[in-house]
């Protein structure tokens, strides 16, 4: 009998092991997803911001993964931004930006 009990207690044990695994792996997914809404949501800001600061209005803003530049540089995002510039000009550009880099342009060019 004692031993059929400490079966089940073994089981038991390694059963809620795999359990933890798994919350862990699910805590860990759910707070990546969470990091990047608030991530994107902090650059939205940062680049709004920037323009705000040249003069220009921000038309649209859209998150590249691979956007020119992304190749051995983990640390900035790349935006596709389109703009109006203090000239009334449409521009469209690509924006990078970290927390601690600021926001630059690149492919800067007026649309047609």
């Amino acid at each position: 009998m004692l031993h059929l009990l400490a079966e089940r207690v073994e089981h038991a044990q390694r059963g809620t092991s795999g359990g933890v695994v798994i919350a862990w792996v699910i805590g860990l997914a759910v707070l990546a997803v969470l990091g990047r809404f608030v991530t994107h949501s902090l650059d939205r800001s940062r680049i709004a911001n920037s323009a705000q600061q040249q003069g220009w209005e921000l038309i649209d803003c859209r998150w590249k993964l691979l956007g020119p530049g992304w190749f051995g540089n983990s640390r900035e995002r790349i935006y596709s931004i389109a703009y109006r510039d203090g000239q009334g000009q449409t521009r469209s550009a690509f924006a990078k930006t970290s927390a601690l880099a600021g926001v630059y342009l690149t492919q800067d060019q007026v649309q047609g």
